[in-house]
Order: structure tokens, then C-alpha cells, then sequence
């Protein structure tokens, strides 16, 4: 088993799977907001620290605490060039890449790194996940090569199968897809794959290339989706492993130090299950994926990452930390990441919409070596009052003054600040980040890119991280002078007092910090629990105190305190105690609709914490949003006095003399019945066709049509069933003359309605024109004969018609039901023309 980040063993019982569909109750309720689509910020969510003109001099300004005190430029001449200086790349919440590097060197490792940039997290093993979905590249006309056997499969039916490498190129084909060899040869039956989601299934290892992304995959199956509107489709890596993916990730060079590797893994790993999750569980992501393959989410090249001679000590990083993931509340922690935070980290609410607990602003003095901290860019009045005339909001003229006022930063970045520009023309006001993406893409359409040149002139402004002054004179709190070096105090004495009190379900744990300090404050506390179950896991403090909850009842706990400093890590002090029991929670609930109500089945609890279940109770909750409850004996009860197709979702608890249980996974339902059967069904027969039209059900059970079924028998014995969404369908294909009897029903969440009363058509059309004419001539007269057509229509012939014309233009008919007939009364010598025609109940037959 391999070691946890902090040199402790993760135990089996904290697995979690995580399948398609099934999201904690805590997850489900949280939404990413502004942190959904990634935790990057593209250029829209990089703004600068302002610096004055580089020709003026002004006293640095470091806010320390959010603050709405403004400053500014002097007023700016039209030759001036103005320096911003600052600190960072990115949006700077989280773990800060560029910061690694000197906490290695200060004689961190992960697990310190980790609970620096993620305070009051847990970090805990046994993490799975099997179907993550990564959003690989969208694409119109894309080539794909797999490296051995695959199978197209198209809305789950293979339709093409190889044992070879083939290289093909998929387009979108009116309702479905073209797939075509370089030869031009269709690997489609019929041309056309015609069908919604096309997959290229190989076994795991077998990589596929493509050239939508340059990169190839060995792991999931590559799986196409169309995009409404266009011929455009989706290109999505569907049923991929966690490990695997990981394997793949590039977001750090991989040979980087271990420690910082290991650390890397957890974060991403962590990040990948949390977005996963939020997704997943969330009413307004419909995407058919979790995550992209670019810095949108995290960078992942597949086998480019995976497969690089570089790459063993990242494989290893992921190997060592399998199934390790930092939580919070028992949840995946959301773990952004940034490149350089600049000396100090943001607060997630400050630089996204939404605050997380653990992802708060503070001094991150390691930046020893980071090319980022500090930074200036140079810019002449000019070019930025031509790159700010870009667009209407920042158009001032020719710039004379920048002030910065308002939601100033903890951190003293300024995305949310108020940034005033004042010109020639007219002032107006932005964000902070507003102005910086003008800026930064006005620098874009001059040829610049993220670097400045060599005397330090143009391109990007990396981060919203600022002070106002020179570019030399940043905060001592981000020099390269301070970064401390390897520590040079002692470590501390062990914690004392230590004394755990149970709780139902929970132990807190208490304790005094250490009589010998080690020469230096105590940075915090390790706390490592280890469950008689096995489980265990290790959690960063800097509390004296800590609940431990949702503990497994009747288990042992043996929890374990060291204190840090600079210096190290003391000895730990031990101390074991058990929760108080209370049951599980009921497992397996499931939901049976019936019309009006809705029975509930459920299994036992996993535990009963040390003393029988004695009775349960049964929750649900309405469209009115007002939970109620029934007692209930046994493991079913039925709720009654429900409204069909209203949604309600129901929970079980458990309770024993203890007290109750948690709530179990909630269960959603619509109670309802099938549909009655479809109404006025009529049959209309054609030409090879039936055209089949029906009326609704007069009672839907109270659950939406979803479909029809039409069920058809022929007189031949043939039978056979369609599915459709409308009120009508054409039976296509039918043999004239055969009867065919059809039935309708109707099809909601409940199942499928009895059938409707039947209706009969015998498809048919004119006979074919009859064979074999033949003329014999006689003294005034013509003697014809013709044989019957080669085909009758499906309806009998009912006569012929013979029509003669002479040279001179007159014309004669007669009908008859014999296949003879002789015309009299003719000028001998003369040439007449003759035709014969077959008439049945639905026409006539084209002439002979």
C-alpha cells in the first residue's frame, strides 16, 4: 500500500465510488458558479498592480486588509510611460506553482505544502472514480488513427469492427455521421453512420491518435457528439479512469522534486472528483462531460504526458498518492491552483463568486526564484490610449490619469475594484479586470505576448497583485530577501493533555501546545486518526481542538497530535476513545410508483452501532417543498395521497435507543400509472404504405407521453413494432396487397398503455400495364390479344381498354374483361396503332 503525503497509512474502509449519477447530498446542493467552466482565469481575470509613471516617485501602498482607500497616477502628459509593477500569474487562490521550488528547499513536503495552501482540509484515500469524462476538442472534420483492433459503435450497436491500425476521418452527415478511409472507402453501412453518439471502442492500452488535438489517448473510449445548430461535434474521452487520467495530466514539469509532484497529484486529483461531482449534481451543467483537457479545467495531453521518457517521477507522484483526496466535510475539496500566487494568496470569493473555507488570502512568503515576483511592464500614454480606444467603456482620449478606489483585495489585488480613467475626452469607470483584459488585448493586436523585451517594454499584464511606486519597491512580505531558508530552530515537544471526548457518532479532541516550543511559534498541529475499522487519514490544524464526525459506530479510534514549527515536526501524543452508537443509515432505498402513491423499500443499516434497530421513519418531500414523515415497521412502506407527476424525493433514518440516524441517499420519484390506450386510430393505405394516425390518450396517468408504440401484423404472418414520438407514422416498404392490422399505445415513466382498438389497410396501386400485345390482321378488321399484367397491384384487374389509332389521327376504344378483343369496320390497307391498358379498383395501368 503506499505511503500518504504525510508518511501515513490510508485505510480501505474510507473507499468511495463515485459512478455516473450519484453524488453525495452535500455535493448536490453546491454550485462552481464563476469557478465553473476551471479554476484558471483566462486574460478577463488577470489584472495588474498599477505603478505611477516611471519618471514620478511614490511611496509604496500595501493594503493588508480589504480596503477601499484609493490611489492613482499623477496626471499623465501625452510622452509619459507609465510601469505597473506587481507580483503573480494568475488568479492566485490556491496552490501557487512557482512558490514549490523554495518550500522544498526550506524542507517541506506535501503534506506541509498541502495544508499551507488548503487550511482545515482532510486528506483521506480510497477515492475512486471510473467514468470521468474529459472534453478533448470540438471539431467539424477530424482524423483518427486507432493502434490496433476497435469498433465503431454507434448509439451503442457496433457498426464496423478492425483488427488493424486504420486511419479515418469523421464529418458530420445530415443526421448523422460520414466516416471515410483516405482511399475515400465508408467504414458506415450505407454510406451514412445515421445515429446521434458515435464511439470508437478499443480495449484499454490500445491508443487512438487524433488530429483534433495532436495528442492520443490509450485510456477511455473516444466518444463524438453532436453540437445542435452546426456540423460541428463534440470529441469527449468517456469512461476514463481517475488514476488514468492522472497519468496523463500536465500541469507541472515532471521532474520536479517528489515532494512537490505529490503534492501536485493530490491537487488535481482532488480538483478532477470535486468538479466532477459539482457537475454532475448540478441542475444547470448538461454537458455530456466533466472536465476539459485545457487550463479551462486542468491541462491533460494523454499519452504525449504519460507516455514522455520524462515522465516516470509524475507517474510515480500518482502512484504513491492513489486515491488521495483533500476534503472538506467529507466532500472533495475544491483545489485550485494557480502559477505564481505572488507572495500572497487570494480568497476564492475574491477572485471567483463563491468562498470556500479553505481557500483564503495569506502571506505566502516562498517565492525564492520565481521569475513572476516581482514583475513591471512598460507602456507609453500613447499606445495605452490607443489600446484602451479599442472599445466604448474604456475610451477616454488620450489617457491623463488612472485611479484605483473601491473592493480592493485582502491580498491587494483589484479584480472587483473600481478603476477610473481619465482623458482628453471624458473619464470613465471598469473593474480591475476589465481594464486589464483591454489592456492586455490591446497588447495582443501590437504583437505582444506575455513577456516584456529585453529592456522591458510591452507585453502582458500577469496577475491583479499591485503596489504603486517603483517597481523596485515591493512589500518586504514578497522579496526574494525573505523567503526563509532551511530552518534554523529546533523542532517542539510534543502537544500535552491530550483527552478525547465521545460524541454520537463524533470525538473531539483537545490538547495544549507543547511546554518546549523549540525556539520558535508552532505553526500548527497534525492530527492522525486511525479507525479499528482501518480506516484512518491525517488532518492539518492550528487549532488546539478538532471534531472528528460521522465516525463508524462501535469502532476504536486511536487519534495522534505533533506539533510544527519552522523547525520540524515533534513526537505525537496518543489517545483512544469510541464514539457514542447510533445506527446507519438505511442503505439500497429504492422507489416503486403506483398510481397516486409511491412504496419505499430500503435495507438495513451497515451498522447498528452497537444496539438493534428498533423502528424506522420514512421522509419525502413535495413540490411544496414540506418534508413530512410516517413511522414505519419492517423495511417497505407505502406513502399514499400523492399527485401523479409530481416529484418527490424520500429518505429513511434508522433508530435505535441511541437516538436516530442520519438520513440515508435520497430517493426521487413521480408516482403515476400508464397511460390510457390511443383513440381514434385510422389506417390510410397507399401506394406500398400505411399512413397510421391516432389521437392521445385520454388519461396520461398523471406522467407526461413520452412515445407511442404501434404494433403491426400482416396477412402474410409478418409482424413488428415501431417507436415514435408523434401522433402519426408512415409504414413504408409494405407488400400491395397484403393486409396489414395495426394497434397503438402509449408510453410514459410508468410503462406502457393497453392497446388501442385496431385498424386494417390493404396497401395497393394501379396494375402494371398488361404483356405480351399481339395484332392479326384481317378483311376490315384487327384481331388483338394481350396477356394480364405481371402485376395486379394488390387489387384484382378489373378490365382492359384497347385504343386504336389511325394514320389520320381518328381513334377508337373498347373495353372488355377478356385478354382479346377485335376490331371491325377498319379500312384495309391502312395503318392503325394499338394500345392496351388494365384497370383495377385504384387506376389504371400505364398503355402497352
Amino acid at each position: 500500500m503506499p505511503r500518504s503525503l504525510l508518511g501515513l497509512r490510508l485505510g480501505a474502509p474510507a473507499v468511495r465510488s463515485l459512478t455516473a449519477g450519484r453524488c453525495s447530498p452535500q455535493g448536490i446542493g453546491r454550485r462552481l458558479a464563476a469557478l465553473r467552466p476551471g479554476r484558471r482565469a483566462a486574460l478577463a481575470a488577470t489584472v495588474p498592480a498599477l505603478l505611477a509613471a516611471a519618471v514620478w516617485s511614490v511611496a509604496p501602498s500595501r493594503p493588508v486588509v480589504a480596503q477601499s482607500a484609493g490611489f492613482s497616477t499623477p496626471t499623465l502628459a501625452a510622452d509619459d510611460d507609465v510601469t505597473f509593477s506587481g507580483a503573480g500569474w494568475g488568479h492566485g487562490v490556491g496552490l501557487s506553482h512557482q512558490s514549490l521550488p523554495s518550500r522544498i528547499l526550506a524542507g517541506q513536503t506535501a503534506g506541509d505544502i498541502l495544508s499551507a495552501y488548503y487550511p482545515g482540509t482532510v486528506l483521506s484515500g480510497g477515492w475512486t472514480l471510473d467514468d470521468l469524462r474529459v472534453h478533448l476538442a470540438a471539431g467539424s472534420r477530424s482524423r483518427f488513427r486507432p493502434r490496433g483492433s476497435f469498433e465503431l459503435v454507434l448509439d451503442g450497436t457496433p457498426v464496423y469492427s478492425s483488427s488493424a491500425t486504420e486511419l479515418f476521418t469523421v464529418t458530420r452527415a445530415g443526421g448523422g455521421w460520414e466516416v471515410t478511409t483516405s482511399g475515400g472507402a465508408s467504414l458506415c453501412p450505407g454510406r451514412i453512420c445515421d445515429g446521434d453518439v458515435l464511439r470508437i471502442r478499443t480495449a484499454d492500452g490500445t491508443a487512438v491518435e487524433t488530429s483534433a488535438t495532436g495528442h492520443s489517448y490509450s485510456h477511455g473510449q473516444i466518444t463524438l457528439t453532436k453540437l445542435s445548430g452546426n456540423t460541428w461535434y463534440r470529441i469527449v474521452l468517456t469512461n476514463l479512469d481517475l488514476e488514468l487520467y492522472l497519468r496523463g495530466v500536465a500541469e507541472v514539469p515532471p521532474d520536479w522534486p517528489s515532494e512537490a509532484l505529490r503534492a501536485q497529484a493530490v491537487a488535481s486529483r482532488s480538483y478532477a472528483l470535486y468538479v466532477a461531482l459539482e457537475n454532475r449534481g448540478s441542475d444547470t451543467w448538461h454537458a455530456p462531460y466533466d472536465l476539459y483537457s485545457t487550463t479551462m479545467s486542468q491541462v491533460y495531453s494523454g499519452n504525449t504526458r504519460e507516455l514522455s521518457p520524462h515522465n516516470g517521477p509524475w507517474l510515480q507522484a500518482v502512484a504513491d498518492t492513489a486515491g488521495q483526496v483533500l476534503t472538506y466535510g467529507g466532500e472533495p475539496a475544491l483545489t485550485l491552483y494557480t502559477t505564481s500566487g505572488g507572495g500572497y494568496t487570494e480568497n476564492s470569493g475574491y477572485a471567483f463568486n463563491e468562498q470556500h473555507p479553505y481557500l483564503l488570502a495569506a502571506p505566502d512568503p516562498f517565492t525564492a526564484g520565481d521569475p513572476y515576483t516581482p514583475w513591471t511592464r512598460t507602456y507609453s500614454v500613447e499606445a495605452l490610449s490607443r489600446w484602451l480606444a479599442r472599445v466604448p467603456d474604456t475610451n477616454v482620449g488620450t489617457l491623463r490619469r488612472i485611479e484605483v478606489s473601491g473592493n480592493i483585495s485582502v491580498s491587494g489585488r483589484i479584480d472587483r475594484a473600481t478603476v477610473r480613467l481619465v482623458g482628453s475626452a471624458s473619464a470613465r469607470s471598469v473593474t480591475g479586470s476589465r481594464f486589464v483584459f483591454v489592456i492586455n488585448k490591446g497588447a495582443e493586436a501590437d504583437g505582444w505576448g506575455p513577456q516584456p523585451n529585453a529592456v522591458g517594454r510591452g507585453g502582458h499584464l500577469l496577475s491583479t497583485l499591485f503596489v504603486f511606486g517603483q517597481g523596485a519597491s515591493l512589500p518586504p512580505s514578497i522579496t526574494d530577501s525573505t523567503t526563509p531558508a532551511s530552518p534554523s530552530i529546533a523542532p517542539p515537544g510534543e502537544p500535552t493533555a491530550l483527552s478525547l471526548t465521545p460524541g454520537t457518532r463524533e470525538i473531539v479532541a483537545s490538547w495544549r501546545p507543547p511546554a518546549d516550543s523549540g525556539g520558535g511559534p508552532i505553526t500548527g498541529y497534525l492530527l492522525t486518526w486511525v479507525s479499528s475499522t482501518g480506516a484512518s487519514g491525517t488532518i492539518p490544524v492550528t487549532a488546539t481542538t478538532r471534531t472528528l464526525r460521522n465516525l463508524a459506530d462501535g469502532a476504536t479510534y486511536t487519534v495522534s497530535v505533533a506539533a510544527s514549527n519552522a523547525g520540524g515536526t515533534s513526537p505525537a501524543v496518543t489517545a483512544t476513545a469510541s464514539p457514542r452508537g447510533i445506527s446507519g443509515p438505511p442503505t439500497d432505498v429504492s422507489l416503486r410508483r403506483g398510481d397516486g402513491v409511491l412504496v419505499v423499500s430500503w435495507s438495513p443499516p451497515a451498522g447498528d452501532g452497537g444496539a438493534p434497530v428498533e423502528s424506522y421513519a420514512v421522509h419525502w418531500t413535495g413540490p411544496d417543498g414540506v418534508t413530512n414523515t410516517e413511522p414505519a415497521q419492517g423495511t417497505q412502506h407505502t406513502i399514499g395521497g400523492l399527485t401523479n407527476g409530481a416529484t418527490y424525493t424520500v429518505t429513511v433514518t434508522a433508530r435505535n435507543r441511541t437516538g436516530s440516524s442520519a438520513h440515508s441517499e435520497p430517493a426521487s420519484r413521480r408516482p403515476g400509472a400508464v397511460p390510457t390506450a390511443p383513440v381514434s386510430v385510422s389506417a390510410v393505405r397507399g401506394d406500398g404504405i400505411v399512413e397510421v394516425s391516432w389521437a392521445p390518450p385520454l388519461g396520461d396517468g398523471g406522467l407526461p407521453v413520452s412515445g407511442y408504440v404501434l404494433d403491426w401484423v400482416s396477412s402474410t404472418g409478418a409482424s413488428g413494432a415501431i417507436e415514435t414520438a408523434g401522433r402519426g407514422y408512415t409504414m413504408q416498404n409494405l407488400l400491395n396487397g397484403a393486409t396489414y392490422t395495426v394497434t397503438v399505445s402509449a408510453v410514459n415513466e410508468a410503462g406502457r398503455s393497453p392497446t388501442s382498438s385496431p385498424a386494417s389497410a390493404t396497401p395497393a396501386a394501379a396494375p402494371a400495364s398488361p404483356d405480351a400485345v399481339t395484332v392479326d390482321r384481317g378483311d376490315g378488321r384487327l384481331n388483338v390479344t394481350w396477356q394480364p399484367p405481371a402485376s395486379d397491384g394488390g387489387k384484382p384487374v378489373l378490365g382492359f381498354t384497347v385504343v386504336w389509332t389511325a394514320a389520320d389521327g381518328t381513334t377508337g376504344t373498347a373495353e372488355t374483361t377478356a385478354t382479346s378483343h377485335t376490331i371491325d369496320g377498319l379500312t384495309n390497307g391502312a395503318t392503325y396503332t394499338v394500345t392496351v391498358t388494365a384497370t383495377n379498383e385504384i387506376g389504371t395501368s400505364a398503355p402497352s
